[in-house]
């Protein structure tokens, strides 16, 4: 029952990042800066951070290609570096998992991390010809800061869900 309504809140806040989160954005009030709600991977690396590198590795695939289908225009890229983040995160579930700023501070790191890695495949293949500084100045660091507003409202519930969600897979 946990895990269900764990990727229930998950689709749910897919879904909101997509509609009513985007009213919030500063592209919205006609703002340079933008800010990308990214409440799925917060709640990706909370994910990894108390369950492992395979449930982090598997949710950002799943959620990474659902990211794709819906609201990107090339198939993978989230989906990749969402995969790679969960399952990076999950390598220091044991060593965070005892201190909450420890944790907001890997979920800090692991969205740079998401950033960087997004905008690095993005330029790649051409799909961005957004130079550096302004990629930090005018999104990065707006991001950042929406995002990490949301993974302090939001890691005490996680935290319980999750580990709520670790003590039923362990019976």
């Amino acid at each position: 029952m946990t895990r269900f309504l764990f990727i229930l809140i998950n689709f749910v806040l897919l879904i909101f990042e997509g509609t009513v989160a985007q009213v919030f954005t500063a592209g919205w009030w006609d703002l340079h800066l933008t800010m990308f709600p990214r409440f799925v991977v917060v709640m990706l690396i909370f994910a990894a951070l108390f369950l492992g590198r395979v449930q982090g590795l598997f949710l950002g695939l799943v959620f990474g290609l659902f990211y794709d289908i819906i609201y990107g225009s090339v198939v993978g890229i989230y989906g990749f570096s969402m995969a790679l983040i969960g399952y990076f995160a999950g390598l220091v579930f044991r060593i965070f998992q005892q201190n909450i700023f420890l944790i907001w501070f890997t979920v800090l790191i692991a969205l740079v991390a998401f950033e960087f890695m997004v905008y690095g495949l993005m330029t790649l293949i051409k799909f961005t010809t957004m130079d550096v500084h302004m990629f930090v100045f005018d999104k990065l660091i707006p991001t950042l800061v929406l995002n990490m507003i949301f993974a302090l409202l939001v890691s005490y519930p996680a935290r319980s869900i999750l580990l709520q969600l670790k003590n039923e897979e362990e019976k």
